[in-house]
């Protein structure tokens, strides 16, 4: 008999707890934010880099929206000229953020842009400082391959470290919906 009451009770008290998540308001959902990550000159180090993310939180950013680098040179067989990615041409989607094996965010992207006859090939990577994520580190690579030739070059960025120019940015700022001032 005590047992029957006991799960009556039981039923009845799960039942109203349920009414009750049913029947209150849903916490309205968190707006997407805009951050900016700048690195560069003291106390980032070198290169001077800056990055856009969006997200509902700046510790686990959903998307990449801009990607600039600059204040370094290259070589490609001979040829030369200054290191500026002004801002790396993402499509209209961005770059989503990911997770590797290990839980990690991470982004990866390869994008080319026309300079006359000659493909430029960025390859792009970061990720976020397992430590403390308001820093996201990575490392930038320029390949170069005109059409009609079969060598494609990878050139040496003044700086890098095996055909790639390592970066770091942390978190400056983070403004809801879209930031009207950068940096």
């Amino acid at each position: 008999m005590r047992i029957q009451t006991m799960r009556k009770v039981l039923v009845g008290l799960i039942g109203t707890v349920m009414v009750g998540v049913l029947l209150s308001p849903a916490p309205a959902a968190a707006k997407t934010m805009e951050f900016l990550f700048q690195g560069g000159d003291e106390p980032f180090g070198t290169p001077p880099v800056g990055i856009s993310m969006t997200g509902k939180d700046s510790t686990r950013p959903t998307r990449v929206t801009s990607f600039a680098i600059s204040g370094f040179s290259w070589n490609c067989n001979g040829q030369s000229g200054p290191f500026d990615i002004e801002e790396v041409p993402f499509d209209r989607q961005s770059i989503e953020i990911g997770r590797n094996k290990n839980g990690d965010l991470y982004f990866a992207v390869n994008t080319q842009i026309w300079r006359g006859s000659t493909l430029y090939t960025y390859h792009l990577w970061g990720g976020q400082h397992r430590k403390d994520p308001r820093w996201w580190l990575g490392k930038v690579r320029m390949v170069k391959s005109t059409p009609g030739e079969e060598d494609t070059i990878t050139c040496d960025i003044a700086g890098d470290d095996g055909g790639s120019l390592f970066w770091k940015a942390r978190l400056v700022k983070a403004c809801p919906g879209r930031c009207k001032d950068p940096f």
